[in-house]
C-alpha cells in the first residue's frame, strides 16, 4: 500500500521513532555524550568534550587510546566509530580535578569547563533501572515520587568550597 493512500505522503519512515515492530530510534544529528545511558546534549547543562586528537603526539594518541577503551568498557560490547572526529564526552563522566578552570565555573565567570592534558574519564553513568510495578501498593503519584526522591537521594553530590569567609 502507498503512503499517500493512507493519508501520510509526508512522512519519511526513516525518521519515525521506536514503532511496534521494536525498530530501534533514530539518533537526531548534534553533539551527544558518546557513553551508553547517557544522553547529554550542550543544552542539558554539560560541557561535550571531543576525543583527544592523536595527531598532536604520541602522548594525545595514548591518551585517545584510553577514552577509547573507557568508552567501550561503558558501552556493554556496543561499538562506535572511534575513528571520527566528532564524538564527545560530557563533563558529568570527569571528576571535578579533570578541570583547569573548575573555581571560575563555580563561581560564574566561564560556562564550558576545560579539561586538564591528558586526563581521562573515570566516572561511569547510572544505568537506567527497570521498574517493576509493585501490586496493591500506595497511589502511583506518590510511588512516582518516592521513586524521584530515591533517585535523588542515590546522586546525592556534597560540594565543598575551599574558601574561608571572615566574620566581621
Amino acid at each position: 500500500m502507498d503512503l499517500g493512500q493512507l493519508g501520510l505522503s509526508g512522512v519519511n519512515m526513516a525518521d519515525s521513532q521506536d514503532g511496534p515492530s521494536g525498530s530501534k530510534k533514530k539518533r537526531k544529528s548534534g553533539k551527544f555524550c558518546a557513553v551508553q545511558h547517557c544522553s547529554n546534549t550542550p543544552g542539558h547543562g554539560v560541557s561535550l568534550h571531543s576525543f583527544p586528537d592523536a595527531s598532536k603526539g604520541p602522548q594525545y594518541a595514548a591518551t585517545r587510546q584510553l577514552w577509547v577503551k573507557w568508552v567501550t568498557t561503558t558501552r556493554d560490547g556496543r561499538s562506535f566509530d572511534s575513528t571520527s572526529k566528532h564524538i564527545y564526552v560530557c563533563s558529568e563522566h570527569f571528576t571535578r580535578d579533570d578541570f583547569s578552570n573548575i573555581v571560575a565555573v563555580e563561581m560564574g565567570f566561564s560556562t564550558k569547563k576545560l579539561l586538564k592534558d591528558f586526563v581521562v574519564p573515570s566516572v561511569r553513568p547510572t544505568p537506567p533501572q527497570q521498574q517493576t510495578p509493585t501490586p496493591n501498593t500506595s497511589t502511583p503519584g506518590i510511588r512516582k515520587r518516592k521513586s524521584v526522591t530515591q533517585k535523588l537521594e542515590a546522586n546525592r553530590v556534597s560540594i565543598h568550597y575551599p574558601y574561608i569567609y571572615n566574620s566581621p
